[in-house]
């Protein structure tokens, strides 16, 4: 039974427990499933965690917030609220006026303020400009540890930035 305690103490984020449609499944009946019934399925294994929180910073990183068109400045509640989720527009900058170390500070502060599973003394954003030069896009790692129990997960995932579409696709790190 501790086993079973211990690996239910992942629950998933709000907005997955939310949009989940294990409440609204009926059986051939026409009963609905009571929720003892899906138990597991309130819970996530720490795989599955890795695996939301990658899905969640793809969202993050393909968004253009709204600091990009409005200058908020005079507004620093909205500049940290869900109304600036995202990252600014960097579709058609070019890959060598682009400053690396500008990029990280601020991917490193969107992702903090939005992804609140990740340990903020334990994240590291390092960007890379590509080998292919004719290639206009960026690489960079995320590296850091996500809330966990009965220990934090480490998630380790190399990203890279197209600059010509704006698009930005995620790969867990393999261990090792």
């Amino acid at each position: 039974m501790a086993e079973l305690f211990q690996q239910h103490k992942l629950q998933p984020s709000l907005l997955d427990r939310l949009t989940d449609d294990v409440l609204l499944q009926q059986t051939p009946q026409g009963e609905s499933h009571q929720a003892s019934d899906n138990i597991e399925k309130f819970f996530i294994s720490a795989r599955k965690l890795r695996e939301v929180v990658i899905r969640d910073l793809s969202w993050l990183l393909n968004s253009v917030n709204l600091e990009t068109v409005e200058d908020l400045t005079p507004y620093p509640y909205v500049a940290q609220s869900v109304v600036n989720y995202g990252v600014p527009e960097l579709t058609g900058s070019i890959v060598s006026q682009l400053e690396p170390s500008q990029l990280q500070k601020k991917l490193h502060r969107i992702i903090l303020c939005y992804e609140p599973r990740i340990l903020p003394a334990t994240l590291q954003v390092r960007v890379k400009k590509t080998g292919q030069m004719s290639r206009n896009a960026l690489r960079f790692e995320i590296e850091c540890d996500i809330w966990g129990q009965p220990v934090p997960e480490h998630l380790s995932v190399q990203s890279e930035l197209d600059l010509d579409t704006g698009a930005v696709t995620l790969h867990k790190q393999k261990a090792g």
